[in-house]
């Protein structure tokens, strides 16, 4: 056999590969893999360990290779493992991980990705609420009045008390409600 003719039976294989894969039995086998984690395991600590489909990103040969999907976090990624990088992405097609799932739901939710949450001292940062505080608390900071910022930044009462000010030197929260302290 030529190397071409190889070439072309490496192809045909690989592409009945791809539609044997999501027939019913080729689903069982898969489904025995899957659990064993033949084909890794996701590296995201919030996905505790979950199996890892491979998935083609084109159904046209030759065109990148095999990635793998985590069906906890529904990221895909690309192989970690060498031999995996020359495996076309064809050879698995873009809709086996989702009909593997499909089929098998009872494995989809094996696990549900903990989002990670940036704190600082117990205090979590870099939400949209924060920064518009952190606006807010500039601007007072700046010398705008309490009030004015509070009704132009739509803060309810409590997302205002929240905004510091500075009093004598030192940080101090306000609420809107509170009348300024009488000069005696």
């Amino acid at each position: 056999m030529s190397s071409r003719e190889a070439e072309h039976a490496k192809l045909l294989y690989g592409l009945i590969h791809a539609r044997y894969i999501i027939t019913v039995h080729g689903l069982g086998r898969m489904r025995e893999k899957y659990l064993k984690a033949s084909f890794g395991k996701c590296l995201r600590s919030s996905c505790a360990r979950t199996g890892l489909l491979p998935v083609g990103a084109d159904d046209t040969p030759g065109v990148t290779s095999v990635k793998f999907f985590c069906p906890a976090c529904h990221d895909v990624y690309h192989p970690t493992a060498k031999a995996h990088t020359s495996i076309d992405g064809a050879f698995f097609g873009t809709t086996f991980p989702h009909l593997f799932l499909f089929q098998h739901p009872t494995l989809e939710a094996v696990a549900t990705p903990i989002p990670y949450i940036p704190t600082m001292f117990g205090f979590r940062m870099y939400s949209q609420q924060s920064r518009h505080r952190a606006q807010a608390a500039r601007r007072v900071l700046g010398g705008e009045a309490i009030a004015a910022v509070a009704a132009e930044m739509e803060f309810d009462s409590k997302e205002a008390a929240l905004v510091p000010t500075l009093s004598k030197g030192r940080f101090e929260l306000f609420t809107v409600e509170d009348p300024e302290p009488a000069v005696e």
